[in-house]
């Protein structure tokens, strides 16, 4: 029997299959540790219209774990004062496992975009949430993070490296 020629559409079909083709894919979430301190409820009832000063930083670890597999933790530790006093601290790493496509991998630049930006991105609304819980569940207002955007951190983080290496 004569094999079929294979049709301009089928080519293109398997092409638009290539190029959609994730670069990077999440394979799990979790928290991977955890601290809430509440010791500012037990001196007063926070006044919700003063609102209290906050302290955040955040920041992305990334531990290689497999082939073309990393471990992403989001890291934030949040630190409120109202009156000079301690409200609450937080304390939360949330990771995740992703995959990055061998051809990705292989590019040091794409690598570390799509692990320093786009992963965090994936992760955050979850800490957020989590974040957002754990204040009210303190007996506190819900604390509601403002969206982070990861690629200007990571251009910060890489005009400081460059500055240090000068």
């Amino acid at each position: 029997m004569p094999q079929k020629k294979q049709t301009n559409k089928t080519q293109k079909m398997k092409n638009k299959d290539q190029e959609v083709m994730p670069l990077l894919v999440n394979n799990a979430n979790y928290i991977k540790d955890l601290s809430f301190e509440n010791p500012g409820i037990l001196r007063e009832i926070p006044d919700p219209a003063a609102g209290p000063n906050l302290d955040i930083n955040i920041h992305v670890d990334v531990t290689p774990v497999g082939e073309h597999v990393y471990e992403v933790a989001l890291v934030l530790n949040i630190q409120a004062k109202q009156n000079d006093h301690n409200m609450f601290l937080i304390e939360l790493s949330y990771a995740g496992i992703f995959r990055v496509a061998e051809a990705a991998d292989h590019d040091d630049e794409q690598r570390k975009r799509l692990l320093l930006i786009e992963a965090p991105s994936l992760l955050f609304p979850f800490a957020r949430s989590i974040v957002s819980n754990l204040t009210r569940e303190g007996g506190l207002p819900p604390l509601l993070l403002n969206p982070v955007n990861f690629e200007i951190m990571y251009e910060q983080t890489v005009r400081e490296m460059e500055k240090t290496k000068h």
